[in-house]
């Protein structure tokens, strides 16, 4: 039975863990403060800590702690959404990974099922020759640890809940697994990992050789990727600059998958938050945001803020355009100036007058301005 210590100060995360995944293999025990926790470290020797917080702060505090009592068991935090500044500060700090709440419950499982299999007996951990963080190890200094051995083997890899595995044959590369991608899309995606844990063991399992290419091809390849990855990012908007969508887009027109991308995109949306939250091939997805930034179905704030004012310009021509037809569509009856009855002898005073009265462009139909008047006041 493993044993994780869960730091919180909320008993409802406790309880979320115990009753959702108590048929695991797995003891938790609870603790409100860190510094509890020293004394039964000996006694159970924990596999983990799990400090549970939404504040960071409170986050920031615990690791302090843990650095000051030089505590051993390797700790992962589980919070809420945080910028990219915090979470660069907790892998900073030495954390395994970052979990976001909320998270699915079988996700959950599936994460947590994840680091048992890391920390089940040590009959299973003899069988991994190599293991450790892929902050400290490169994607290729790995690759070339199996091929240098000449031997076969299997290398797994975690990033946060995302896993997948590389396969090798006599040090050669023959398959690589992570979702429902080819083996070759499958070695780029992974080759963008940096963060998180790997685990390799050589063996002598016969392997079936998915990947035609030697491994010098396949580096290339995903060295290729990187630096599209790189050239896509320095044409795009910085990664925390918010982006919006065209205010008129027809979604409708896009297909499902794109559809999902764009609506969150609606209240904005930026690169980071994409970055973190996507797990496919992201080179793919950033040739289409550009492409679409292209053609102006993404706006940065000012371009968004500018066509909502000009969509509501419109929109207020729109109306008046209907209040002035409305206007002159009167009858001509309507619009016919009231008689004026000539007198024979005038002074030259009431002459100027009668002229006045009798040019075309002044308006004299009072009933029908004070109409207007108020057509106009019920649109403001």
């Amino acid at each position: 039975m493993n044993s994780v210590f869960i730091i919180t100060t909320d008993q409802e995360y406790f309880n979320l863990f115990t009753i959702n995944y108590g048929h695991l293999p797995i003891h938790f025990t609870w603790f409100q403060k860190l510094d509890e926790i020293e004394s039964y470290i000996e006694l159970e020797r924990p596999v983990y800590l799990f400090l549970v917080s939404d504040h960071i702060e409170e986050l920031v505090e615990w690791i302090s702690q843990y650095r000051e009592r030089n505590l051993q068991p390797p700790f992962i935090c589980f919070t809420g959404r945080l910028d990219y500044t915090d979470r660069n500060m907790l892998w900073q700090s030495g954390t395994v990974d970052i979990i976001r709440f909320p998270v699915h419950r079988k996700e959950m499982e599936y994460i947590l099922q994840s680091f048992i299999d890391v920390h089940t007996t040590p009959s299973e951990q003899d069988n991994y020759h190599l293991t450790g963080r892929l902050d400290d190890f490169s994607f290729l200094d790995l690759i070339q640890t199996f091929e240098k051995s000449g031997k076969g083997g299997l290398l797994a890899l975690q990033n946060g809940a995302q896993q997948g595995q590389i396969e090798f044959l006599g040090g050669k590369i023959v398959n690589a697994r992570y979702q429902e991608f080819a083996p070759m899309e499958a070695m780029k995606i992974m080759s963008m990992w940096k963060r998180g844990q790997f685990h390799g063991k050589f063996d002598t399992e016969k392997r079936e050789d998915k990947i035609s290419v030697d491994n010098a091809r396949i580096v290339k390849e995903c060295l290729q990727y990187q630096k599209e990855f790189k050239e896509l990012l320095r044409k795009l908007p910085d990664g925390d600059q918010k982006i919006y969508t065209e205010p008129e887009l027809e979604y409708e027109e896009f297909g499902p998958k794109d559809r999902k991308w764009l609506h969150k995109f609606r209240k904005g949306y930026s690169l980071e938050e994409f970055l973190a939250e996507y797990s496919g091939d992201v080179n793919s997805m950033l040739r289409k945001f550009l492409f679409w930034i292209e053609q102006r179905w993404l706006l940065d704030r000012e371009a968004h803020r500018f066509r909502k004012a000009q969509i509501q310009a419109e929109e207020r021509r729109s109306k008046l355009s209907k209040i002035m037809s409305k206007l002159f569509s009167k009858s001509s009856q309507e619009l016919q100036p009231p008689a004026i009855h000539f007198k024979k002898d005038l002074s030259e005073e009431e002459t100027i007058v009668q002229e006045m009265q009798m040019k075309p462009y002044l308006f004299r139909n009072v009933p029908l301005l004070q109409h207007y008047i108020q057509d106009l006041e019920a649109e403001q």
